[in-house]
């Protein structure tokens, strides 16, 4: 079992730094618990160009949507992901509720970080 985990910005935009924030260590912390836990986590975010980075083990992804629209970036990311994820058996996270969308995924789940 796989869980992808869907965020804005893990890393910069071009995968060179690291963004630190409450949310940020909140989902590598939930990545880490589900590799604890025996599924395979994949964080995926926007990007200006395909990139690949780990932390701590965990698998990043930068997925090339930083060309459209504002609005139209979390659906982009989610339907490039949701090629790559068992739309059955998988997990999806949402890493914010602003980056939900709806989808054909079975087990999904979008975290709320703050007031909203």
């Amino acid at each position: 079992m796989k869980a992808a985990i869907l965020y804005s910005s893990l890393f910069s935009h071009d995968g060179e730094k690291r963004t630190i924030g409450g949310i940020e260590t909140y989902l590598v912390e939930l990545a880490r618990l589900c590799g604890d836990m025996g599924i395979e986590p994949t964080i995926y975010q926007w990007s200006q160009q395909p990139f690949a980075r780990r932390i701590g083990g965990i698998a990043v992804r930068g997925v090339p949507v930083l060309r459209l629209p504002y609005g139209q970036r979390p659906l982009a990311l989610f339907r490039a992901v949701s090629r790559e994820v068992d739309t059955e058996n998988d997990l999806v996270i949402f890493g914010s509720d602003a980056q939900s969308v709806r989808g054909h995924c079975k087990r999904t789940v979008s975290i709320q970080h703050g007031v909203s």
